[in-house]
């Protein structure tokens, strides 16, 4: 059924996307991808959303805001746990969005894991039991 706003459609019928409140505050620490990633939507839809509430769009080079979260506003914490962490694992441990600790990573010039450091990472490690 439409509405006068248009915003129950297809690509808004997710209820977060409808409200405005809730976009305008999430656009204000998130990105467009992330919104979509939270309600499981497109990017498109996220972005269409923005521009039926008249949520203005922030330049792609926009500033975000600094790392919140104090220890992985620590580069030199971050740099030791990330010798023998993935990313997926920090963030489980911090309790924090997975691209909220790639960012950290970005913004203090970590270079991410390559697939191969990434797999002996995962690899469970091995016993010392000869049995």
């Amino acid at each position: 059924m439409p509405c006068k706003t248009g915003l129950v459609r297809r690509g808004f019928q997710h209820p977060l996307l409808r409200d405005a409140e809730w976009l305008a505050d999430a656009y204000s620490t998130k990105s467009i991808a992330e919104i979509a990633d939270t309600v499981g939507v497109s990017n498109t839809s996220a972005q269409r959303a923005l521009q039926a509430h008249q949520i203005e769009r922030r330049s792609r080079h926009a500033r975000r805001p600094p790392i919140q979260h104090p220890l992985l506003a620590d580069r030199d914490w971050l740099a030791a746990q990330y010798t023998h962490s993935t990313a997926t694992e920090l963030s489980v441990r911090l309790g924090v969005d997975l691209e909220t600790v790639r960012r950290a990573l970005r913004l203090h010039h970590i270079a991410p894991h390559t697939p191969s450091e990434t797999q002996r990472l995962l690899r469970p490690p091995k016993l010392n039991d000869t049995d």
